[in-house]
């Protein structure tokens, strides 16, 4: 009789730690199964409306799918000088959020949030409860063609860059009306001019007036920023040497101005 009293006893000691470490458990479970969605939000409540921005809305609503509860948390980047929007990206990333829903969202917060796969829902109005009852719906459209229109631009780009073909033109000055520079090394600025969509980025040379070696200095930066072309007048036989071993172009003795350089490469009038 003693010893199922004892064994009545240790049960009823036990057994609530037993049921709070399931219930536990199963809470912990449910947490990290959650489906959460967030929505830019003027105020705390599911009427409130669906703010004008993504980075400076004033709150955010994290609506649990799974048990149709919320929170409201402040966004405490809406009044950040900058980077608000991408702040509340990453917030959103960590967060584990599958969906974010606005009016506003400028590209950079959307690339960080598609490109961690996480839905994003722009130009949408309304309450905060019609946007969740139509995401919950399927009334809501992702725009998948912008997202992809995107992924195209990016890919454009980083070919286009891949693609480049630069020239380099020894400058005096900024412009492309300015004159050659008579000397490679020392040349005050730099001129690369791109050949597929004729524009053109001025670099300043930090190496005019470097005590020794500037030509070849220069020449090692052509060779990093794959011109290939060099036009100029006056090249040191090492510089000279260094451009030629990387299969780069170089013209000497060109005067006149840098347009008229860009223009007789085009034409292949330089020798």
């Amino acid at each position: 009789m003693k010893r199922i009293f004892e064994i009545l006893v240790v049960l009823l000691i036990f057994f609530p730690v037993l049921v709070y470490s399931q219930e536990k458990e199963a809470e912990v479970k449910k947490e990290s199964e959650a489906r959460l969605i967030a929505i830019a939000s003027t105020g705390d409540s599911l009427n409130s409306s669906i703010d004008r921005t993504f980075g400076k809305a004033e709150k955010f609503i994290i609506y649990n799918l799974n048990v149709d509860t919320f929170t409201v948390i402040d966004n405490e980047y809406a009044h950040s000088s900058s980077s608000a929007g991408t702040q509340v990206a990453w917030e959103m990333v960590e967060r584990k959020v599958e969906a974010v829903i606005t009016q506003g969202c400028g590209q950079k917060s959307f690339d960080i949030l598609s490109s961690s796969n996480i839905k994003v829902f722009r130009n949408v109005k309304g309450t905060v409860n019609d946007a969740v009852e139509n995401y919950k719906n399927g009334k809501l459209k992702e725009a998948p063609e912008e997202i992809k229109e995107k992924v195209k631009e990016k890919e454009a780009e980083v070919k286009k860059e891949s693609d480049a073909r630069l020239i380099a033109i020894a400058s005096t000055g900024d412009s492309l009306n300015s004159s050659i520079d008579p000397v490679f090394g020392r040349a005050e600025k730099f001129i690369i001019y791109n050949l597929n969509i004729d524009t053109f980025t001025v670099i300043d040379n930090e190496y005019a007036y470097s005590s020794s070696s500037a030509g070849t200095q220069v020449a090692w930066e052509m060779i990093e920023r794959k011109v290939e072309a060099v036009i100029g007048q006056n090249f040191g036989q090492k510089s000279f040497s260094i451009l030629r071993s990387a299969n780069i172009k170089v013209f000497r003795n060109v005067k006149g101005t840098v347009k008229d350089a860009v223009e007789n490469y085009k034409n292949g009038k330089l020798k």
